[in-house]
């Protein structure tokens, strides 16, 4: 088996467990819970989005890197007209910040902005095993 398709087997269930946290921590679209005149959705279909980039890999993993959000909110923020998904991109900041801190923002704002540094940790092993343990941690003490 081939070195991409271990990590890819790797990165999918890091994904795996990372919307599982987020879905069992936020419990619903958080446009809803926060902002019920903005939120379009009927929170059936919940999908967790990336505050900032997946691309940004150092952040791909981050749980306070994910907010869920129902279908129509997700979309709208992706696809919808260009104020549309800047209101959105608005709203899903500040409940990030909100939830996790502006220190927080703060940070992944950082590494954002440095992105075109290579994370070389991303395709190891040895930090996904480390970030599976984390994340499978988080799940089991989460708290409802």
């Amino acid at each position: 088996m081939s070195k991409k398709s271990v990590m890819d087997k790797w990165h999918k269930r890091l994904d795996n467990l990372w919307k599982e946290y987020c879905l069992l921590r936020d419990e619903g679209c958080q446009i809803r819970k926060h902002y019920p005149a903005s939120c379009g959705c009927n929170n059936e279909i919940l999908q967790v989005h990336h505050v900032f980039s997946r691309v940004i890999k150092s952040l791909t993993f981050d749980v306070t890197n994910g907010v869920v959000l129902g279908q129509w909110c997700h979309s709208k923020l992706h696809f919808g007209a260009k104020d549309n998904r800047n209101g959105m991109k608005t709203l899903v900041d500040k409940i990030a910040i909100a939830r996790d801190g502006q220190e927080n923002f703060d940070r992944m704002t950082e590494q954002a902005l440095g992105r075109a540094n290579a994370f070389l940790d991303f395709k190891s092993i040895d930090w996904c095993e480390k970030q599976e343990k984390i994340l499978t941690e988080m799940i089991e003490n989460i708290d409802h």
